[in-house]
């Protein structure tokens, strides 16, 4: 996404922003995995944007999913161009809400290197590293594991 589109694309990103409750915050944050015993805790997440930021991507990305599925049944192809559009529209939205996201993120929790990663209740977490690593057939199939 380019610097244009971003800049457009941040009153949208605003709405979903505001829009959201604490209610939906305390029920995203019930639902994200427990952290695993190689987790290293970092801190509760403290940021009201980090929170409303993971929130608005989970909303985004399943409106994008909506209108990619309406595509699929769609009867005339002018409607089923524009379901893919906006799906298409939806996804860069969810994806610059990503960015800011794990920027605020790491803002907040002031961890720069290494992985970090969000768990239940909003612990943030580095992840250890291997966590970040493509699974093993991957890389074999790659040629990364050598």
């Amino acid at each position: 996404m380019n610097l244009l589109n971003v800049s457009a694309a941040l009153p949208a990103l605003d709405m979903y922003l505001t829009e959201i409750t604490e209610r939906q915050i305390e029920r995203d944050g019930g639902k994200i995995d427990k952290p695993s015993k190689n987790d290293r805790p970092l801190g509760p997440l403290t940021s009201d944007l980090a929170k409303r930021l993971y929130c608005a991507c989970n909303i985004i990305k399943a409106k994008s999913i909506e209108a990619a599925a309406r595509a699929k049944i769609a009867i005339e192809d002018h409607e089923e161009k524009a379901l893919l559009a906006e799906a298409k529209q939806l996804d860069q939205l969810a994806d610059l809400a990503r960015e800011f996201l794990w920027y605020e993120v790491r803002s907040s929790a002031d961890h720069w290197n290494g992985g970090i990663g969000i768990r239940h209740g909003w612990v943030v977490v580095e992840p250890p590293e291997n966590d970040n690593q493509p699974p093993e057939f991957i890389k074999r199939l790659l040629n990364l594991g050598e």
